[in-house]
Order: C-alpha cells, then structure tokens, then sequence
C-alpha cells in the first residue's frame, strides 16, 4: 500500500520523532512530580494579641490616624501656597495685589494650623471614648458572669434544700443572664473595632485594652475656667477669626485693582469651605448650627462696587467669627453641665448598687438556714436587683468618664482629666 506522504515529508517526522522521544523521558520526572498533590499549606502562625494601654492608644492615634495626615497634608499645601506667593516678583501695576494676597497667605497658614491642632484633640477623644467602652463592656460582661456565677451556686442550695420549684425558677432567670452575657461579649468586638478605627489600625489588627475596670477619676473642674480655656485654644475660634481677617484684606485688595470689570478673589486660590458646618437641630435638644463663610472666586463690576460686595462678606465673616466664639461657649458649658450631672449621680448610683449587692449575699446565706423564714425566690429577686444596680452603675461611670472627655476635648487639652499624665509644660 503507497503512502500519501512524501519520502521528504517521512524523513522529517522520523526526525521529529527521535528528538521529541528523549525530550519526553527527560520531562517525565518533572510531569509524575507535576501530577503529585502539592504538599499542604503552611498556616501562618496567628498574630499576637497587642494588649495598649489608654496613653499608649493616644500616641498610636496621633501617628497613624488618617485624619489627622489629612490635616497635616492641608497644612503642608498652604505653606507651599504662601512660600509660591513670597517667590512672586510681578511688576506692581500687573500685579498690584500681591502684597496681600501674601498677607492673606499667612493667616491661611495660620488657620490651617490651628485645625490640624483641634483634629489632634478630636482624635485624642475618640481614642479615649472607644477605649473607656471596650473597658466598660468587659465590666459589664464580669457582671453578668458574677451573677450566672452566684445563681447558679442558689440553684444547687435550692435544690439541694428540696426546692425543685424554686430551682426551675432560678434556672430560667440563669438563661437570661446568659443572653445577656452573649450582648456584653458582642459589645467588647464593638467597641475594640471602633478602638482600632480611631488609632488607625487594621480592621484585623488583634488588640485588647490593658484595663479591666474603668478608673476612677474625680477631678475639680470650675465652669469659668471651662468657659475660659476652650474660647482661647480651641482651633474653631482661630480659623473663624484667621478667616474674618482674611476677608478683610479682600477688601484692600478689590481697592487695588482701579479698571477692571472683574477681578479674582483669594478664593480662587484656597477652598474657605473645606471646614464641615455643623447643622442645626431643634428636635427635643436645642443644638444651634454654624454659620459658614462666602467668598466668590471673583467680583465683579467697577471698583467700587467691587469694594462693596468685599465690605459685606468681610461683614459676614466678622458675624462667623462671632457666632462660632457663642457656639464653642455653649458646647463647653453644656460639657460642664453634663459632668457636673454625672459625679453627683456616681456616688449614689455606686451607694445603691453596694447595698443591694450587700442585701442580696445576706438573703442569700440565710435562704439555706431553716430557722429563718426566707425564701430562696427572695434571695433570687434580691441577686438579681443587685446586679441590674451595678449594671446601672457601670454606665454612669462610663457616662461620668466620657463627660471628663469631652471636657478635654472642648478645650483643646487645656483641662486634664487625668486619663494620662499632663506633660511637664503645656503648648
């Protein structure tokens, strides 16, 4: 039988056959290795658990906290902006604003300064709020573990003195302290993932708060000097003033431009709005909202009625000012109050929750001696008021702590709580 292949054709696939047959002995190892299941994979060891401490929760935040690399970016910009406006050499007629477009450049370095120091106190107190709440939940969840603890040993001496009824009763109120240890172990996560977005962790990051009980801190605190300290360091204050100076300049500058039908304002250089404007709320609490700046990038019409338009929003910036100074007294004034509410509350709510505590281990001991005619649903009733009291009390600890906070907050470190110590000198 003829073939249909060439001779030629032939010789060339014997060829192509002798030098594919070693190159297949060659790759089998590599292929019977291939086809073998790879081994198993290494499971990284998990990390270890990062136990911080509140002053070490603060210094992590200050240095790594988004927020507060924003405002340091900003910062950074208007340098640049008022180092570009210094650089400048333009002949005064082309450029006969330059001198305070400089100026101007200089408050915007200022302002910008002043709310990178304020986001330093917000972050400071949203470190402290989320820590003293992973603290409270681990308080409130060796609660609700003490009680289970104590009921179920009144459980046993229930039916131990043949009280099956009682000790059925006991059992059920065991079930619902269960849940509610389960609503405390989930708001120990909660809370440590808050902890770990205010420092400006990882959302994985494995952390624990080194304190077990929340402190007990009692500082004097005078209202005046509240009042005081947050209208001379608070950031607000500073910016809303740089601000209302800054638009007064605008004035001299729309002087200084004679024939022209527009001319551009510092706005065209700087975003006066990139501070957010709280909104009002006038629900069950009164909360007055802010005012905030007007600046177009330019003006328009001749000089004088450009000097005009820049004589009424220097106008409106000087109002600004002025209502952010009441706004910053309000919010430290209610801060006070808030504080003053909660250390009168503390003592009595801790007083209460003793007693309790107090009365329900007596009930408890006498409930097993059958001389005495307690029962043991009194003592029952009794263990579970003392822990619902300290329950109670836990929260307004938390309460009173985080009034010491904010306290810290509105005014811009100048009243220390004590949560850390207060550095030698202050800024």
């Amino acid at each position: 039988m003829l073939s249909c292949q060439s001779p030629r054709r032939g010789s060339r696939a014997a060829l192509l056959r002798a030098l594919v047959a070693p190159a297949c002995l060659c790759l089998g190892p590599w292929f019977a290795r291939a086809a073998e299941p790879p081994p198993p994979e290494k499971i990284a060891a998990p990390a270890a658990v990062q136990v911080l401490d509140l002053a070490a929760c603060r210094r992590l935040a200050l240095e790594r906290q988004p927020a507060l690399a924003a405002a340091q970016a900003s910062l950074e910009a208007a340098e640049a902006r008022a180092r570009a406006l210094c650089r400048l050499h333009a002949i005064p007629i082309v450029a006969s604003d330059l001198p305070i477009r400089r100026q101007q450049a200089e408050l915007g370095v200022a302002g910008a300064s002043a709310a990178l120091e304020q986001a330093r106190w917000d972050a400071v107190y949203d470190v402290t709020r989320t820590y003293l709440a992973a603290v409270y939940a681990r308080q409130q969840l060796a609660v609700a573990e003490d009680a289970e603890r104590d009921l179920a040993k009144l459980k046993d001496e229930a039916s131990t003195a043949g009280k099956d009824r009682v000790a059925e009763q006991i059992g059920v109120y065991i079930k619902v302290v269960r849940a509610r240890r389960e609503t405390a172990v989930e708001g120990v996560e909660r809370a440590l993932a808050a902890l770990r977005e205010a420092i400006g962790l990882d959302a994985n990051a494995p952390i624990a708060v080194a304190d077990a009980k929340l402190p007990a801190l009692t500082p004097a605190v005078s209202r005046d000097d509240v009042l005081a300290q947050a209208q001379s360091r608070r950031g607000e204050i500073v910016q809303t003033a740089a601000a209302a100076e800054v638009t007064g300049y605008e004035v001299k500058a729309q002087e200084s431009k004679r024939f022209a039908p527009s001319f551009r304002t510092f706005a065209s250089a700087s975003d006066i709005h990139a501070q957010p404007v709280p909104q009002a709320s006038r629900g069950t609490e009164y909360h007055p909202g802010a005012i905030g700046p007007e600046m177009p990038t330019t003006l328009v019409g001749k000089r004088e009625d450009r000097v005009a338009q820049a004589q009424a929003l220097s106008a409106r910036a000087d109002a600004v000012a002025g209502k952010t100074r009441g706004l910053i007294a309000l919010e430290a004034d209610d801060a006070f109050h808030r504080w003053q509410e909660t250390s009168r509350r503390l003592p009595k709510a801790r007083d209460a929750a003793d007693s309790a505590k107090t009365l329900g281990d007596k009930l408890s001991k006498d409930a097993k001696d059958p001389n005495l005619d307690v029962r043991f649903s009194e003592a029952m009733a009794a263990g579970a008021i003392a822990s619902q009291l300290r329950l109670e009390e836990n929260e307004v600890h938390l309460q009173h702590l985080l009034n010491l906070a904010t306290l810290e907050r509105v005014t811009a470190g100048g009243f220390n709580a004590g949560f850390v110590p207060a550095p030698a000198t202050q800024p």
